[in-house]
């Protein structure tokens, strides 16, 4: 691990209250420059570096001034980030077993060709430290939009499709 992603771990901790394992983290030399991902999502990019850099303590002070002026709410880029992973890395495969699962309980078949699901911030409207509460977000875009809250803290992530699928349906019923 370089001491720029060293850096970066405990800096965006102390800043977001984020904590990130250094898998999470990925500080790469490329064409000149330096490629900052979180989560597999690029975070920034940085041109006309020395691939030395990495293990530059100076650089690393440079990079997180950048990072600062580059972001206004470095929490907030960070709640983007993740979920644009979630919903990359996650979502195909939990939308298909849900779609699934739902036929299954026999849902409207017009409503299921309708209906969009997405990984959706649910808290930081009240909370500005630390991840927020994600939920799996149900919605037609009409007049359907549920929400069924999981938990992001635990890892490796356990999105259980059929306990969303129920409490989908439960919450769904209880709007209709």
């Amino acid at each position: 691990m370089s001491f720029l992603v060293e850096s970066l771990l405990e800096r965006l901790d102390e800043e977001t209250g984020i904590s990130l394992a250094n898998t999470e983290v990925k500080a790469t030399y490329a064409n000149g420059g330096i490629e900052i991902y979180l989560w597999n999502q690029l975070l920034l990019l940085i041109d006309e570096v020395e691939e030395n850099a990495l293990e530059d303590d100076s650089f690393a002070e440079e990079v997180w001034d950048i990072i600062l002026d580059e972001f206004y709410d470095v929490r907030e880029k960070l709640v983007e980030l993740k979920l644009a992973s979630l919903n990359a890395d996650h979502l195909p495969a939990l939308s298909t077993s849900l779609m699934a699962l739902l036929e299954a309980q026999k849902l409207d078949s017009k409503l299921l060709n309708m209906l969009d699901i997405l990984f959706e911030d649910i808290s930081s409207a009240d909370k500005d430290f630390g991840l927020p509460k994600v939920g799996v977000r149900f919605t037609d875009f009409e007049g359907v939009k549920v929400i069924v809250p999981i938990d992001i803290s635990k890892k490796p992530y356990n999105f259980d499709p059929a306990k969303i699928a129920i409490e989908f349906d439960k919450r769904f019923k209880s709007k209709v």
